[in-house]
């Protein structure tokens, strides 16, 4: 990640500025430079996403979504919250 940012610094797409908040930490806002390009980089994505998804009904997308999400919480307990899968069977998460 630092490499990936350092790339982008030296490229004009972002800044790391001190964090007034907490001092052991940095915030990386984009340039606007990077935010004159978002518009199209949103559209490849989007153009990515639709060909990914091409022949997936609503419902195998909006299935797809929870799923994903649920491994992102997995990986990153805190977003997690207080979420729960009410009278399903689900997998032991050590000790989580």
């Amino acid at each position: 990640m630092a490499q990936l940012l350092t790339r982008m610094e030296r490229h004009g797409l972002v800044r790391r500025i001190p964090d007034p908040a907490d001092k052991r930490s940095g915030l990386v806002p984009l340039t606007p430079r990077a935010l004159r390009k978002l518009p199209k980089a949103q559209a490849i994505l989007l153009e990515g996403n639709a060909e990914a998804l091409c022949g997936f009904t609503e419902w195998e997308i909006a299935t797809l979504k929870r799923l994903l999400r649920k491994v992102v919480e997995n990986l990153d307990p805190p977003a997690a919250g207080s979420r729960s899968s009410a009278g399903e069977e689900t997998i032991s998460c050590g000790g989580r």
